[in-house]
């Protein structure tokens, strides 16, 4: 199976809300799939990260699990049908 990828230069568009802008491509782009797995390393508090994003994916009808909970992130990015970095 090959993979996809969806690449954003920005999270934010003037006078949007986060993601917004893209929001018809992020729907396009999750299809059915209402749950990702989300790396929120590049930020030290990792659980206000996590809550960041699952507030921004909520207008998407879509759940965020943060890889920073799960027992072992490596199985979980193997097996997720989206991860968002």
């Amino acid at each position: 199976m090959g993979v996809e990828l969806l690449l954003l230069s920005n999270s934010r568009a003037p006078g949007m809300e986060y993601l917004q802008h893209a929001k018809s491509e992020l729907l396009e782009f999750l299809g059915d799939q209402r749950t990702l797995y989300f790396a929120p390393y590049a930020i030290a508090d990792h659980d206000g990260y996590t809550a960041q994003i699952q507030a921004a994916f909520q207008q998407f009808g879509v759940s965020v699990i943060g890889l920073h909970t799960v027992e072992n992130p490596k199985e979980a990015i193997e097996k997720a049908e989206i991860l968002y970095v």
